[in-house]
């Protein structure tokens, strides 16, 4: 458990039948609703579990046939770090279609703090791998092979995943009540 929501439970001790103690906790933090209504956030949540689908998908097409944009350091270090923030961007959409309302302040904060953050760091990160990619067909054009194409398009379908995620935050905002 993460040092900023241990506020938010309470421990209690007990006896087993066997004589042994036992530590429970309890949530006792506030209650988080989103600020959406239910259909529009359901509908919302599905469409950031497909964006990230497609985004997983273009981020490992690339990886699997040989093309000379991920042998540039400038293009496939942002593609890579890119994984990372399209894993926390899971997790999110992850929350987002499985947190009941009220959830607690972790699944609050994973929405409504996390997931604009993670998107648009995908966003930036695809995006650069992109510009890299579009910089090495300028000045490299001899050297391109026909999966550097490939590469260029995937990294702008994850980019363009970032960007769709990013505006639609305003769905999953929260508010305690």
């Amino acid at each position: 458990m993460a040092k900023k929501y241990v506020k938010d439970y309470r421990l209690s001790d007990s006896l087993d039948a066997k004589g042994r103690i036992r530590t429970e906790y309890e949530y006792i933090g506030g209650s988080y609703y989103r600020c959406a209504d239910s259909a529009t956030a359901a509908a919302k949540s599905r469409l950031l579990v497909i964006l990230c689908t497609i985004g997983w998908v273009c981020w490992l097409l690339p990886l699997l046939f040989n093309n000379g944009s991920m042998r540039l350091a400038y293009i496939s270090f942002p593609f890579i770090f890119a994984a990372l923030t399209l894993w926390l961007l899971s997790t999110s959409a992850y929350t987002a279609v499985t947190a009941p309302d009220p959830m607690k302040h972790k699944q609050s904060d994973r929405l409504t703090n996390m997931l604009p953050g993670t998107a648009l760091a995908t966003a930036i990160l695809s995006g650069i791998a992109l510009i890299g990619t579009c910089v090495s067909a300028i000045f490299r054009i001899g050297e391109l092979k026909s999966y550097d194409w490939l590469f260029g398009g995937c990294a702008a379908v994850v980019c363009a995943v970032g960007i769709i995620a990013f505006s639609q935050r305003k769905f999953f905002r929260t508010e305690e009540r």
